[in-house]
């Protein structure tokens, strides 16, 4: 019995370690066929892949996007050594004989149907038009080549210009047709038609408005651009001059009644961050973005009165950039930074009180400080002016030794006393508007000294004008 204890646990002990190594030696070999089976089978397929091994057992499924493809797959597979058997759950992507993929844009939008060969190509057309219904889209094999999906996000991109119409893809087949608003955005159109991938061919029938019929696009960083059909005898040049650029106007320009109409945009050109205006003798349709401090409210109602009849929609522009961004305004030639929201225009100069006093000086006798008639409210005019000073008074008041003395005066008319409230209420709606474009508060005075000061006489209108006016002093703070 004392011997037959020890030769029973020897042999529990080989059967338990014979067990852990058997199991030690499985997990092995299915780990090994996983890296293998994962291997043979790496770029073989086009569309995402499900792989699964159990023990020495290998699973496959989702798409094939060919029966060839799937072939390739499975002796893949069954070329692992050590695996036992391939299990084959893939789906064969179905086959479409003519390859077809369609847009078609009217009133209620833009409707893409057809196939695609891979949700990553779907997804990257669903990503292109982000506003269309895509619910007709399907995957299916077939695609003519490997440009197949550049060609058709290139060839859909052409609708967002039209009004309406349509376009079918068919193999490497492009055929377009319908209504677009001006010949300039047709021959964009049918530019874009051009840059197709090689080998997609292209037919296009476009209509557009008969007579003159320009497109205007402008953006504060890259000027203005037009085209289109212009007026006999004129070309851009004549509307970038009716917009206060290039050569002086030639007021003959404004016998053309759609360059008059562009010429409605010129008083607020420096309103604009950017804007995309379409002009026919018919109708006009304007598409803008403002800066900030722009009342979009008077704006759009001037516009409709010059413009006629149309479209117009503007908004108020988001910065995408950050406080203290610079840029150049290709409208005005200067480098601008980016301060609370606003672009200010930025003047670099030796600063003293007299060199402060001069530039503000300066500015103010090109463009003054408007106001509601009879009211402290700053007008639509005043934005451009209060930006040029800002842009001045940032450096000045950076000084340690200077403070600004924000200064309103009045014509005679009314009571004295009115008067007198009325420069001090200006002065500070001035006041509030710098401290609004990140000037210090703290070191902005204001006074108001009614009608006691003026420098015309306020027996003519004109002198009652000079006399409406802001003033900036300089004070050394010692």
């Amino acid at each position: 019995m004392g011997r037959i204890l020890p030769i029973a646990v020897f042999v529990i002990g080989l059967v338990i370690l014979g067990w852990w190594a058997r199991g030690d030696h499985a997990e092995r070999m299915q780990k090994e066929v996983q890296e293998a089976a994962s291997v043979a089978i790496a770029g073989e397929g086009r569309h995402p892949l499900d792989l699964v091994v159990s023990g020495r057992d290998i699973t496959i499924s989702g798409l094939a996007h060919s029966q060839e493809e799937k072939d390739g797959l499975l002796t893949a597979l069954n070329e692992v050594s050590g695996r036992r058997l391939v299990r084959d759950r893939l789906e064969v992507l179905p086959r479409a004989e003519d390859y077809i993929i369609e847009g078609v844009k009217n009133e209620n939008g833009l409707v893409i149907s057809g196939v695609a060969p891979s949700q990553i190509q779907m997804d990257t057309i669903k990503n292109a038009f982000p506003g269309a219904d895509t619910t007709g889209l399907s995957l299916a094999s077939g695609e003519p080549n490997k440009d197949w999906s550049r060609a058709a996000t290139g060839s859909l991109k052409v609708l967002d210009t039209f009004e309406t119409g349509s376009l079918q893809l068919k193999n490497t087949d492009v055929v377009v047709s319908g209504n677009i608003a001006s010949r300039g955005q047709k021959a964009d159109a049918e530019a874009a038609l051009a840059r197709l991938p090689q080998g997609y061919a292209q037919t296009s029938s476009i209509t557009t408005p008969q007579g003159t019929d320009l497109t205007v696009k402008f953006a504060v960083s890259d000027g203005i651009r037009s085209s289109g059909a212009y007026p006999e005898g004129s070309d851009a040049a004549d509307v970038s001059a009716v917009l206060g650029l290039g050569d002086p106007l030639d007021e003959g320009d404004l016998s053309d009644p759609v360059l008059a109409k562009i010429a409605q945009m010129r008083p607020w050109m420096n309103a604009f961050e950017s804007f995309t205006l379409n002009v026919t003798e018919q109708q006009s349709r304007l598409t803008a973005e403002v800066s900030k401090g722009v009342d979009v409210a008077t704006l759009t109602r001037s516009l409709k009165a010059g413009l006629g009849a149309g479209v117009i929609d503007i908004k108020s522009a988001v910065a995408a950039e950050n406080d203290g961004s610079e840029r150049e305004n290709r409208l005005t030639g200067a480098k601008e930074l980016l301060q609370r929201g606003f672009w200010l225009p930025v003047d670099r100069f030796s600063v003293t009180a007299e060199s402060c006093r001069l530039r503000v000086a300066n500015i103010l006798s090109q463009s003054q400080i408007g106001f509601v008639s009879g009211a402290a409210e700053l007008d639509a005019s005043s934005r451009a002016v209060l930006n040029r000073i800002a842009g001045v008074m940032t450096p000045c008041l950076s000084s340690d030794g200077l403070r600004a003395e924000v200064v309103g005066h009045t014509d005679s008319q009314g009571g004295e006393a009115a008067n007198q409230g009325l420069s001090e209420e200006r002065a500070k709606a001035v006041r509030a508007a710098l401290i609004e474009r990140g000037l210090p508060g703290d070191i902005i005075l204001v006074r108001g000294m009614g009608e006691a000061e003026p420098i015309a006489d306020n027996g003519s209108e004109e002198g009652r004008k000079a006399n409406r006016r802001i003033e900036f002093r300089w004070i050394s703070k010692s």
